[in-house]
């Protein structure tokens, strides 16, 4: 029976991120710099587009800064 659950579970999860994905595409919120969750968006393209920032910024000699936050030990109770 709890194999059964964990079949099901994962189909449902897989269906809702579908529909989330589509959702999210069909109303246009995420921008182009947002690369997770994205068909044709990696960490290596992330990674590029970043450098890239930096260099142009270097180019034209003007002040910089990022910051980026990691949500991901927050979200922990």
């Amino acid at each position: 029976m709890l194999s059964v659950c964990v079949v099901f579970s994962t189909i449902l999860k897989r269906i809702m991120f579908d529909r989330l994905i589509s959702f999210v595409s069909k109303y246009d919120l995420l921008t182009e710099e947002h690369f997770r969750f994205r068909d044709g968006k990696c960490t290596e393209l992330a990674s590029q587009t970043f450098i890239e920032h930096i260099q142009e910024g270097l180019d034209g000699q003007s002040h910089m800064m990022k910051r980026y936050f990691n949500l991901t030990t927050a979200m922990m109770c």
